[in-house]
């Protein structure tokens, strides 16, 4: 099903493998008739066409409406992406206004080769954290083992998304503070 290309795409994009314009416009094309709409918009139209094919084909089969929102965030015809708005909020990270829950943890020394003040994102019941171009997405989990662990990304303090980590950080800090105090 084409419905399975688009979510086969949004999961290879958080495993870190690249889009292929080519590779799905040739897998909705071997759907014959049910994605005529979607090729012929790849064949002949813009990327604002392919977008509104792609959600009709979501529409017309009644499927999650919310997947529309990642059709219209990504690029179709080309192998880029349109690059999510990023926010780090007290308690998670936003990816254009989706909440991914998570906490902060800042290191006051030395961390595992990492400098001092780096700081921890941690996400929280196991849901994954959101991509970010430039930060890398660490998990040490082992299912052969059955350890599993939440992804984590460490933010040093020479990256250019340090001061928006820090600020939610110290707001994380007071939130928790306010809380213990009561």
């Amino acid at each position: 099903m084409i419905i399975d290309r688009i979510l086969d795409r949004k999961d290879r994009e958080h495993d870190g493998e690249e889009y292929i314009a080519r590779e799905f416009y040739f897998d909705v094309l071997g759907y014959g008739q049910i994605g005529d709409d979607i090729t012929m918009a790849m064949d002949y139209g813009t990327e604002e066409d392919v977008k509104r094919a792609l959600c009709s084909y979501i529409d017309k089969n009644d499927y999650n409406p919310d997947i529309k929102k990642y059709i219209n965030s990504r690029m179709w015809l080309t192998n880029q992406r349109v690059k999510p708005k990023i926010t780090f909020v007290w308690n998670g990270i936003k990816e254009d206004g989706a909440l991914h829950k998570c906490w902060y943890l800042w290191h006051g020394t030395e961390h595992s080769g990492y400098p001092i003040g780096t700081i921890t994102i941690c996400a929280k019941n196991y849901r994954p954290l959101p991509r970010i171009d430039g930060l890398v997405i660490e998990n040490d989990s082992d299912i052969m083992t059955d350890y599993f662990d939440d992804d984590r990304i460490r933010v040093t303090p020479d990256h250019p998304y340090y001061p928006q980590v820090k600020a939610a950080y110290d707001r994380y800090n007071e939130h928790y503070n306010k809380v213990r105090a009561r």
